[in-house]
C-alpha cells in the first residue's frame, strides 16, 4: 500500500474516532482540540486542515504529525499503522480492492469538495427521497446507465452527493 492511500485509511479513521460523517474547515479546530485530549500530542489546527487537504501543502507530513494522528486512532504510532494496514492489503491482494481504494479516496474528497461549495448548508438541502427509489432500480437492474437532466443550478450535482451517501457510504 502506498503512502497515499495511508494517509487517507488515517483520515477515514481520523473523521470516525471524531465522530464526523463530513469535515468542513471549522471542523479542524475540534479535531485537533480532541486530538491533544486523547495523546497530550498538540496538532494544530492548521496542520489538521492541511491533513485533510483544506490548506495548501507544501512538504509532506511531520513524523510527529504522523505518530499523533496514530496514537489518536489507537495505535501506537505511524508505523505500527502502517505495518497493520500492510498486513490487511496483503491478505487481499486483490486489483478490485485496490480500485475500491482509491475509487473511495476519490469519491471522499469529491463529496467534501461538493459539501463545502454548496450555497447552502448541506444538510439544509433537499434530498430529493422520491427519486431514490427509481436509483435502486437502476443499481439492481442490468441498465447500463441513467441520466439525471436539469438546467444549471437546479440541484443535480447536490442530488448526486446525497445519492452516493445513501446508496455507497
Amino acid at each position: 500500500m502506498n503512502t497515499n492511500e495511508l494517509l487517507s485509511q488515517l483520515r477515514r479513521f481520523v473523521l470516525i474516532k471524531s465522530g464526523l460523517r463530513n469535515i468542513d474547515p471549522a471542523h479542524c479546530k475540534t479535531i485537533s482540540e480532541l486530538i491533544f485530549k486523547e495523546t497530550k500530542n498538540y496538532v494544530s489546527e492548521t496542520t489538521v486542515k492541511r491533513f485533510f487537504g483544506f490548506a495548501q501543502t507544501l512538504h509532506k507530513f511531520s513524523l510527529f504529525t504522523l505518530n499523533s494522528l496514530s496514537q489518536y486512532i489507537g495505535f501506537s504510532d505511524w508505523e505500527s499503522f502502517c505495518k497493520e494496514k500492510e498486513n490487511e492489503t496483503t491478505d487481499v491482494d486483490d486489483v478490485w480492492q485496490n480500485l475500491k481504494i482509491r475509487a473511495q479516496a476519490i469519491t471522499d474528497t469529491s463529496l467534501i469538495a461538493k459539501k463545502n461549495s454548496s450555497g447552502v448548508p448541506f444538510d439544509a438541502t433537499s434530498k430529493r427521497n422520491f427519486l431514490y427509489s427509481d436509483f435502486d432500480y437502476f443499481l439492481k437492474n442490468d441498465y447500463q446507465f441513467t441520466t439525471i437532466s436539469a438546467q444549471p443550478g437546479q440541484g443535480k450535482s447536490i442530488l448526486l452527493a446525497h445519492l452516493v451517501e445513501h446508496f455507497f457510504l
